[in-house]
């Protein structure tokens, strides 16, 4: 996987972030902080772009 300095740091702040969400009562806001996004938004708007979503019926 060839990844750009920039899109490496960001998925290494989301996978910690994700650890953070399964592991802790932290809000998403906060994580999202933590972790080195500006504001909830921003990291929301990463996540949902990185993660698959998988629809279950």
């Amino acid at each position: 996987m060839n990844l750009s300095p920039r899109s490496f740091s960001k998925q290494l702040r989301i996978n910690k972030a994700k650890k953070k969400l399964f592991n802790t009562e932290a809000s998403i806001g906060q994580i999202a902080k933590e972790v080195g996004f500006l504001n909830q938004f921003n990291f929301t708007r990463s996540f949902k772009n990185s993660s698959p979503i998988v629809k279950l019926n």
